[in-house]
């Protein structure tokens, strides 16, 4: 009985701190805006396990916006590369999560045409709006307000979901 006790309460402890780690990458995700905030977020993703999509998923992210910074363009190519590859796992082992598809559409968004990685932007809008819809997500929470907001200033999103995202959009 002492066992049992003693793996629920090591349970609850270690699904606090994990709820905890991927807050702070989250944060870390949108505070990603320069080389500084770019290399905190590698740091804070680099930390996650590769045991769930979503922690794959944000390590992906992480890769591929660290590209920019790295030098030579082999090191570039490599980590977008790499970056690129954990986004598409983390989707096709999770399809419809949404904030998989948010930072696969986040990526795709920013990333230069001729790498020629844009091509599921409508897709992930459509599965975002959808779960919004269904509220599996919730609209109001710091991460979607942030992440809302993102995506009505993108210049890849189409106008038939920016007028269904304007209707989510919370201050």
């Amino acid at each position: 009985m002492k066992f049992f006790v003693a793996l629920i309460i090591f349970t609850l402890f270690n699904s606090s701190a994990m709820d905890a780690q991927i807050d702070i990458t989250r944060e870390a995700f949108f505070k990603a805006t320069n080389e500084d905030g770019i290399k905190t977020f590698m740091t804070r993703a680099s930390a996650l396990s590769d045991e769930y999509m979503l922690y794959k998923a944000y390590k992906g992210a992480a890769s591929a916006m660290s590209a920019g910074h790295a030098s030579g363009v082999g090191e570039k190519l490599s980590r977008f590369n790499n970056g690129k590859k954990l986004l598409e796992e983390a989707v096709l082992k999770d399809w419809y999560n949404a904030e998989i598809r948010f930072l696969r559409f986040a990526i795709q968004s920013e990333v230069p045409f001729f790498l020629g990685y844009s091509g599921q932007l409508e897709s992930d809008s459509q599965i975002i709006i959808d779960a919004l819809e269904q509220k599996k997500i919730n609209h109001t929470a710091d991460f979607w307000k942030k992440a809302i907001t993102f995506m009505l200033k993108s210049d890849d999103l189409k106008s038939h979901h920016r007028n269904t995202l304007t209707k989510f959009k919370t201050t």
